[in-house]
């Protein structure tokens, strides 16, 4: 009766993609929030491939083989703020991380302006310029424009330049949450000259609430079909180890 661990497995794999959903549904309304998904493989395949004994004829149950985190562009929202940036394209924001951390990428552009006259994050991370350098405005730089190709202007005075950073392997990508990514192989990254910056506009989340909410029910009839296999094999075994004490 392997096939009830294999059931097993397969359920707590829907426990691990209801995890993912609920994820997902907690940040639609997150500023260049990426959202996670799943990939599913057909369990007793996989069994058998490792393992030659598991019966052909054993019914078919999906297990979520992999997780992966979704980078496809958000929707963009419209806000009229004047620090507020998306960009168009690929690439992301560089972002400075905490003392003696690693460097940070994200596509919130929701930002603000430091009291020490930095472009920051709501949480107060300095934003970069694409080649480590902070992005200074000065704290008094209240009415600035933001070209499309990241320049900095205040009544025709250039300040600085907001450039997005390039990641050509986004798998490697890992969330450290706020809508931020770290890149542990620290490997150099090149500036995105192609991408362009939207000013008075944010990158919206990419996680679809009316999908999110599809893919939970999906996941919990699959789970509730799952359990019911487990109680009909273990009354099974239940069954043929009755008759074998009364034999």
């Amino acid at each position: 009766m392997k096939e009830i661990y294999h059931i097993l497995s397969a359920a707590m794999g829907e426990e691990t993609r209801m995890q993912q959903i609920a994820n997902n549904l907690a940040n639609v309304s997150t500023t260049g929030f990426k959202q996670d998904k799943a990939v599913f493989e057909d369990f007793f395949k996989s069994a058998q491939a490792n393992d030659p004994t598991t019966s052909a004829s054993t019914p078919s149950v999906a297990q979520v083989a992999r997780g992966y985190v979704d980078f496809s562009p958000g929707p963009l929202v419209n806000t009229g703020n004047t620090f507020d940036v998306s960009i168009q394209g690929e690439g992301f924001f560089e972002i400075e991380g905490r003392t003696g951390e690693e460097t940070l990428f994200s596509r919130a552009g929701n930002f603000t302006v430091s009291d020490e006259g930095y472009l920051a994050t709501v949480d107060g991370r300095r934003v970069l310029d694409g080649s480590g350098r902070a992005v200074s405005i000065g704290a008094d730089a209240l009415q600035i424009e933001i070209s499309e190709t990241g320049k900095i202007t205040r009544g025709g005075e250039t300040l600085a330049t907001l450039r997005p950073v390039l990641i050509a392997d986004t798998t490697r990508l890992e969330k450290r949450g706020d809508s931020l990514f770290a890149d542990p192989s620290a490997i150099e990254h090149a500036t995105d000259d192609a991408s362009r910056i939207k000013q008075g506009f944010i990158e919206g989340s990419n996680a679809n609430p009316i999908k999110e909410m599809i893919a939970m029910i999906e996941t919990q009839r699959a789970y509730e079909i799952q359990q019911r296999a487990i109680r009909s094999i273990d009354e099974l075994v239940d069954m043929r180890i009755g008759q074998s004490l009364r034999s």
